[in-house]
């Protein structure tokens, strides 16, 4: 969530960028946290120390929010707390070439080289978005444990 917050954040301040594909990755959490209660209850857990963010979830009309909308409630929250003010904005959006991650496309061949391991993981995370597979796939601890959003959430 740290990395959709963060590049949802330099849309709005740093450069141009998608943020259908960062809601539609949401959702797609949102969707197989409901495919892994369907496979056993216990995964509605996850939902235990969101309250708040739920309430919020549901006022902003999120359908089937769930662990992901949660997530991106309280992060969105949080996140813009610590780049306060016009001189922080400007130290975030420079410390990192947002304009290369959020549109590798439109990165010249140097740029593409010189950030190809964070345009590869930018990538990797926005595909899950439209990746059924991992949605519907077993919900066992080897896949995706409730634990590892656990202790994200402790943090």
């Amino acid at each position: 969530m740290d990395l959709l917050s963060q590049s949802m954040f330099a849309i709005r301040f740093c450069a141009e960028g998608d943020m259908n594909g960062w809601y539609i990755l949401i959702s797609t959490i949102d969707r197989r946290q409901a495919t892994c209660i369907g496979q056993d209850p216990a995964w509605i857990a996850l939902n235990k120390g969101w309250e708040k963010e739920e309430v919020e979830a549901r006022t902003l009309k999120l359908k089937d929010a769930g662990i992901g909308s949660f997530s991106y409630v309280r992060a969105m929250k949080e996140f813009p707390e610590s780049v306060k003010g016009e001189a922080a904005i400007q130290r975030f959006c420079a410390a990192v070439p947002w304009k290369v991650l959020l549109k590798p496309n439109e990165a010249t061949a140097q740029e593409q080289e010189k950030y190809a391991e964070p345009i590869r993981v930018m990538h990797t995370v926005r595909a899950l978005a439209f990746e059924r597979g991992w949605v519907d796939a077993p919900c066992d601890k080897s896949f995706w444990p409730p634990d590892f959003v656990l202790e994200r959430r402790k943090n």
